[in-house]
C-alpha cells in the first residue's frame, strides 16, 4: 500500500516526501580506507541531491555529506575511517521546496566490514576476523579472502559459507602479508573491507626433512639417518615411531641440533618386526612445523624347506624415488657374505634361494642372509639406503644313502657312507651281512665303509646298513636299508 504524505508550506502548497535512493553497496577501498557509496537514483523526478548519513547510535545519525544531482549515483568519502572501525550508513533524497527542502526517509543501513588480523608465531598462521556485511540480507552470497605476499599480486582464498574468520597457515618466515575481504551479492555486487598487514616474524622452519637411512645394526637395534635443511633456524626434533604407517605416534627421542644437517638416532626395537619412523621439527612453542617422509626398518625372515631357503620381508616405505632395487647377501657356514647375483626385483617381497647343491655337494648346513634396499631415481648421487636384520637358517636335517658302490680300487665310487645335511652331535654307522654279523662300525661321520671286513674285501652282494645321528637341534635321525656291493672289472 502506497501512502502519500503532504506537508503544508508557504503559499498554501502541499509537498510530497521524495522517494529515497536504493543503495547498491557501501565499500571500503583497501588501499586507503576511504568509503565508497553506490546507489540507484530516486524515482522522484524532483530530487536534486542525496544526503549520506552515518549512524552514531541506535536512533541517531550524523550527516557525512550532501551529493548534488538526481542522477549522481556514487560518492567516495575521502577519509580513512574504514581503517578504524566498521560503520553503518544510510542515504536519503532531497527535493527543493519553497524556502528549503524536503528529505526522504532513510534507507536501510548498510554496514561496512572491518577486518582484524593477528599473527600467531607459535602456529605460524595469520588469524583473520571480520564482521558481517550488513544491508543485503539473505542475498549475500559469500565472502572471499584476498591475500598478497610482499609486493606480489593479490590472490583469492575461498571461505566456507557463513564463516567470518580465516586462518592462513601457508606462510614464509619474515615476509609481509596483506589481506582484505570481499563480500559478494547474489547478483554480482561486491563490497570490500579495509586492508590489514603483518609480518610473519617466526624462526625459519626446515624446507625439507629427508629420512634417508634405516639400518638394523644388531638383532634388536636400528640406526636412522635424517637430512635436515641447513638453512633452518629451529633446533628441536622429535623422533616418533609406530607399528604401522597410519599410527606413527610414539615419541622415541628428542634431540637438539642447531643448523640442521645430518641427524642420527638409534632405537632399541621391542620386537623382531617392522617399525615406521618420522622426524618432526618443533618450534619454540613445542608445536610441529615440519615432518619427514616415513622410513621403515626392513625385517627379513627365512625358512628352510629341504633344498630351498625361502626369504620374505616387508616392503621399504617410503623414499621419494621409491625402491630402486633390493639386494640379498648370503653367508654359508660362517664364510664371508657375498651378493647373490640373481636377486629380487624392486617390487618383490620374497625370494627363494636354491641351496640343494651346496647341501649335497659341499655339506653346507647353515645359511645366513641380510637384505639391502636402495632408493630409485636417475638423478640421485647419494640415494637412500636401508639394511635389514641378519637372519640364519639351518638346512633341514636329513640323511641320504646311496644304494650301491664299487670298491674295486679305481677311485670311482669306491666307498660307502651316509650323506648328512648337518653336522652331527652324535653319530653311529653300522654295516651287517645278511646273517646280522657286524662287518663295520664307526662313530666318525668322515670314515666310510670300503667294502671290506677285517681288512679283506667282502663278497659281491647285498648288505644291510644302519645309521643314527643327532643334529644340532638335538633331533634324532635314523635310517636303515640295503646296499649293493659290486666288483666290476677295471
Amino acid at each position: 500500500m502506497f501512502i502519500s504524505l503532504f506537508y503544508s508550506v508557504t503559499y498554501g502548497q502541499s509537498i510530497t516526501i521524495p522517494d529515497p535512493p536504493r543503495v547498491n553497496f557501501v565499500s571500503i577501498d583497501p588501499a586507503n580506507g576511504f568509503t565508497k557509496f553506490s546507489w540507484k537514483p530516486s524515482d522522484s523526478v524532483d530530487v536534486v541531491a542525496y544526503i549520506i548519513h552515518v549512524w552514531t547510535g541506535p536512533e541517531d545519525t550524523r550527516v557525512v555529506d550532501t551529493i548534488e544531482g538526481r542522477f549522481t549515483t556514487n560518492f567516495t568519502w575521502e577519509q580513512p575511517w574504514g581503517n578504524i572501525s566498521s560503520e553503518s550508513y544510510s542515504l536519503s533524497s532531497l527535493k527543493p521546496t519553497e524556502g528549503g527542502g524536503k528529505e526522504s526517509k532513510l534507507t536501510e543501513p548498510h554496514t561496512t566490514m572491518f577486518l582484524e588480523l593477528e599473527f600467531e608465531s607459535c602456529t605460524g598462521s595469520m588469524k583473520l576476523n571480520w564482521n558481517a556485511y550488513g544491508g543485503w540480507g539473505d542475498s549475500l552470497s559469500h565472502y572471499t579472502v584476498y591475500k598478497k605476499e610482499n609486493d606480489e599480486e593479490f590472490t583469492s582464498l575461498s571461505v566456507e559459507n557463513g564463516q567470518l574468520s580465516y586462518s592462513d597457515n601457508v606462510l614464509n618466515p619474515y615476509n609481509k602479508y596483506c589481506y582484505f575481504i570481499e563480500a559478494s551479492h547474489k547478483d554480482g555486487r561486491k563490497s570490500t573491507s579495509n586492508m590489514v598487514c603483518d609480518s610473519s616474524n617466526m624462526p625459519q622452519p626446515p624446507a625439507n626433512i629427508y629420512a634417508k637411512v634405516s639400518e638394523i645394526i644388531a638383532d634388536n637395534r636400528a640406526e636412522l639417518h635424517f637430512e635436515v635443511d641447513p638453512a633452518t633456524e629451529l633446533s628441536t626434533y622429535y623422533l616418533i615411531r609406530g607399528e604401522n604407517i597410519n599410527n606413527i605416534t610414539d615419541t622415541i627421542e628428542i634431540k637438539d641440533q642447531p643448523g640442521g644437517g645430518i641427524l642420527i638416532f638409534e632405537d632399541e626395537l621391542p620386537e623382531a618386526k617392522p617399525y615406521y619412523y618420522q622426524l618432526l621439527a618443533m618450534n619454540n612453542c613445542g608445536l610441529e612445523v615440519k615432518r619427514s617422509n616415513i622410513t621403515t626398518t626392513l625385517q627379513l625372515d627365512a625358512n628352510n624347506t629341504g633344498n630351498r631357503n625361502f626369504l620374505s620381508w616387508n616392503p621399504y616405505f617410503e623414499w621419494p624415488g621409491g625402491v630402486g632395487n633390493y639386494e640379498i647377501y648370503r653367508s654359508v657356514d660362517g664364510d664371508k657374505f657375498e651378493l647373490l647375483s640373481a636377486g629380487p626385483g624392486p617390487s618383490d617381497t620374497s625370494f627363494t634361494d636354491q641351496v640343494g647343491n651346496l647341501i649335497l655337494e659341499q655339506g653346507a648346513s647353515e645359511f645366513c642372509y641380510y637384505l639391502t634396499a636402495k632408493e630409485g631415481g636417475t638423478d640421485l648421487q647419494n640415494p637412500g639406503f636401508s639394511k635389514s636384520n641378519q637372519v640364519c637358517v639351518n638346512a633341514e636335517s636329513f640323511i641320504l644313502m646311496p644304494n650301491a658302490f664299487t670298491p674295486n680300487g679305481d677311485d670311482l665310487n669306491d666307498t660307502f657312507k651316509p650323506v648328512l645335511t648337518f653336522a652331527p652331535k652324535s653319530y653311529i654307522f653300522i654295516i651287517r651281512n645278511r646273517w646280522g654279523n657286524t662287518l663295520f662300525e664307526t662313530d666318525d661321520p668322515e670314515i666310510p665303509w670300503k667294502g671290506d671286513s677285517k681288512g679283506k674285501p667282502v663278497p659281491e652282494g647285498v648288505y644291510v646298513y644302519y645309521v643314527k645321528a643327532e643334529d644340532q637341534q638335538e633331533k634324532i635321525l635314523e635310517k636303515s636299508g640295503q646296499v649293493m656291493v659290486l666288483f666290476p672289472e677295471n
